[in-house]
């Protein structure tokens, strides 16, 4: 395995991270799942620790793999980083040479870090992330650095506003009803011109399903909060409605000005750029 060294971060275990790994552990009847449960508890936890000590902010209740019904269900080991999206954090025995992701998580992750475990599991070393699962079977050789999955994190992402049809929701966009928002009727902002094709699915000109998230924006210098709600529906044509509206959290104090709003006719990705000026 050729990882330079300078480029791992090594941690304790501390026992209250044991602790917590034990007891999701013990909700479940075979050993091997438990045990399982018990790595995959470690590697997430260790990997919120090296976010957290870089100064990111990571979510581990919102994750599946601190879910009992979840753990039962698949091997997740999946961290939500705040506002950014969701990292697949596997653990790596201290002899392993591969890094192993099941295929329960394959594309469906922003990246997969390896984290690899000493003989006594109380140290554990962030080695390095992958992109893609590819077959799922990653030397840990072709890793790419921390460092590198620092600056990953830094970078903006965009949002396939058509995965949102099918249920797949990136990390930071929440329901509307978990946002601090006042109870008039959003106002919808259509922009037009804007085609994709559609994924397959059930969907009908007569009731067309509307998707809605938002995530609050933190904006320098402002007293208030702004929620950005962005809404998505399909047409009787394979084209969609998008929506945006901003409202304030709880009052607005600023102005948002949409400067540009599109949906990206081959991928469904909108993007937009924003500035806030003064009420």
């Amino acid at each position: 395995m050729a990882i330079a060294q300078d480029t791992i971060f090594k941690q304790p275990m501390t026992l209250q991270v044991r602790q917590q790994a034990q007891q999701f552990a013990g909700r479940h009847n075979s050993a091997a799942k438990a045990r399982q449960v018990y790595l995959n508890t470690l590697a997430v936890q260790a990997v919120a620790d090296y976010l957290n000590y870089f100064g990111f902010s990571a979510d581990l209740a919102a994750g599946a793999s601190w879910q009992p019904v979840q753990q039962a269900l698949a091997d997740v080991a999946d961290l939500c980083v705040t506002n950014w999206g969701v990292l697949e954090c596997r653990p790596v025995l201290a002899d392993a040479s591969i890094l192993s992701i099941p295929p329960e998580v394959w594309g469906d992750r922003a990246a997969y870090v390896a984290v690899q475990f000493d003989h006594d599991l109380r140290h554990a070393t962030i080695l390095g992330f992958v992109q893609e699962s590819g077959t799922g079977e990653i030397p840990l050789s072709e890793l790419q650095a921390t460092e590198v999955l620092l600056d990953y994190l830094s970078q903006p992402r965009l949002v396939r506003l058509t995965a949102w049809l099918q249920g797949k929701v990136a990390a930071g966009w929440q329901q509307l009803e978990d946002l601090a928002l006042p109870a008039h009727e959003l106002a919808l902002n259509f922009r037009s011109g804007a085609v994709a094709k559609r994924p397959s699915g059930n969907f009908t000109a007569a009731k067309p399903r509307w998707v809605r998230r938002g995530k609050v924006l933190e904006l320098s210098r402002a007293t208030e909060q702004l929620a950005l709600i962005v809404s998505i529906a399909p047409t009787a044509s394979d084209e969609y409605d998008v929506g945006v509206d901003l409202c304030p959290v709880p009052r607005c104090g600023i102005c948002l000005l949409i400067l540009r709003s599109n949906l990206d006719a081959k991928a469904g990705v909108m993007q937009a750029s924003a500035r806030g000026t003064p009420a």
